[in-house]
């Protein structure tokens, strides 16, 4: 989850540095049975408050897939994100990014690059010490190795923050969809979907 300034009384500018963990299931229907693999991904997450109101990050998230059904493979996977965040309102956030993901087999590579618009709602519980998450992303352009634009893309996000002090603990569950224009008769659909945890800790603020 992006970690975004929660409370009007925050520190204008702050650096944040996080973990993350996600064990994600991978499916493709190209109508043909469904190709089935997952994985856990790691990696790390950099975010700097720059107003109120503003917040920018990167993530860097690796990992392996192994396949689940006899029709997919196994693949390396590799994936990069930049975002910003605009908190409209206390509990509103509008977000905008970019991502690119390369999925390496043995005998081919394929890279994602799409562009990402959306907003997050936040409702803090316990008097703050708790936030109920929930996220939705369009991403109107994408760009996949080999394919056509998916006429439908989109991501989702919900779950909770803990709040200990400078350090954040996240957990939530997400779904990425895609559908690609029909090809002699065949639809081609890809879903990534699965429980993720971060724990995000507070190193700087001025």
């Amino acid at each position: 989850m992006v970690t975004l300034a929660h409370a009007a009384t925050a520190p204008a500018q702050t650096l944040t540095v996080a973990a993350l963990l996600e064990s994600t299931e991978h499916r493709v229907d190209v109508g043909f049975g469904v190709e089935r693999s997952s994985g856990l991904l790691g990696g790390a997450r950099i975010g700097a408050t720059l107003a109120p109101r503003v917040h920018l990050g990167l993530t860097a998230l690796g990992g392996r897939f192994t396949r689940d059904s006899s029709n997919a493979e196994d693949r390396d996977v590799a994936e990069l994100r930049a975002d910003a965040g605009y908190r409209a309102l206390p509990w509103l956030t509008f977000l905008t990014g970019v991502r690119t993901r390369t999925y390496t087999a043995p005998i081919a590579r394929q890279r994602w690059t799409a562009l990402q618009i959306g907003a997050e709602a936040r409702v803090a519980l316990l008097d703050g010490h708790i936030d109920g998450v929930g996220r939705f992303l369009l991403l109107p352009l994408v760009s996949v190795s080999d394919l056509e634009q998916p006429e439908l893309a989109f991501t989702a996000a919900a779950g909770m923050d803990y709040h200990l002090g400078p350090l954040t603990v996240g957990v939530w569950y997400a779904l990425e969809r895609y559908d690609f224009p029909a090809r002699d008769g065949v639809t081609r659909r890809e879903q990534l979907s699965g429980l993720g945890l971060e724990a995000t800790l507070q190193v700087l603020q001025f």
